[in-house]
């Protein structure tokens, strides 16, 4: 569990900070190049542990700061293209020393919430950055696939149970197959999974040892969850605030799409 802190005077920064240690949790909060990290240092209300979410724009120096704070980066890039945030800070995050990045997908009613979207999209965001701007970074598959496992852990303050097969941690396993036509053979398992894979190669999903998917369908009946957002989506509807898709009507964030 973390707190949201959104941008703020520097008292309402300072109580959020103050309410954060009190409750012993970290901090989450949206960022752009219009807030400071920097600032939130001089005034006493950056945490250690805070997750910055998008950060387009930021500046070396803002990323530093972050860095120094033992905060992290959590980077949305389909959402962030999608609703013109900004560029998505692959490149020049993963660049900083000492940072943590991660993905997240930010708004599940306008892109898809699998890490597999997540995963392509912040990998042509950063070859795209290092091909129109001459970045050196050099993004690899090995830098995207670490950014959904072991920094994503590592950014909600898990690294010590999951994020990675390690003795003393908890079993989170995620199977994929790997004999279908669209991935074999599998020379190079990273760009695999990050290129090529998608929800329909996961056979097996365990967390703390307890299989949630086996042969690629939820162990669990989710029948009747589907049932109530059909109905939550009816009466929503009906009461003329219904998200749809299609000609005509809106998106999550009242677009009309045609």
């Amino acid at each position: 569990m973390a707190l949201v802190a959104e941008g703020g005077s520097d008292e309402a920064e300072r109580a959020n900070a103050a309410l954060a240690r009190e409750l012993d949790v970290p901090i989450s909060r949206h960022f752009s190049a219009r807030f400071s990290a920097a600032h939130l240092r001089d005034i006493g209300a950056l945490l250690p542990g805070t997750t910055f979410i998008h950060g387009n724009g930021l500046s070396a120096e803002e990323l530093a700061v972050i860095a120094d704070s033992g905060g992290s980066l959590s980077v949305s890039p389909a959402i962030e293209m999608i609703m013109g945030h900004g560029y998505p800070m692959i490149a020049p995050a993963l660049a900083r020393p000492g940072l943590t990045v991660s993905l997240s997908a930010d708004v599940e009613v306008t892109v898809s919430g699998d890490m597999f979207t997540q995963l392509r999209a912040a990998y042509q965001a950063g070859r795209h950055a290092q091909h129109s701007d001459g970045a050196s970074t050099g993004v690899t598959v090995h830098d995207i696939l670490r950014m959904a496992t072991l920094d994503g852990a590592r950014s909600l303050g898990l690294a010590d149970r999951t994020g990675s097969l390690t003795p003393g941690k908890q079993a989170d396993l995620l199977i994929l197959r790997a004999d279908q036509p669209d991935v074999a053979p599998v020379h190079d398992p990273y760009s695999t999974v990050v290129l090529q894979m998608d929800r329909s190669h996961v056979e097996t999903v365990m967390v703390a040892g307890r299989e949630h998917v086996h042969s690629g369908r939820p162990v669990a009946d989710t029948s009747e969850l589907l049932n109530d957002a059909r109905r939550t989506a009816h009466r929503l509807d009906r009461a003329g605030i219904g998200v749809r898709s299609g000609r005509g009507q809106t998106d999550g964030y009242g677009t009309r799409n045609s």
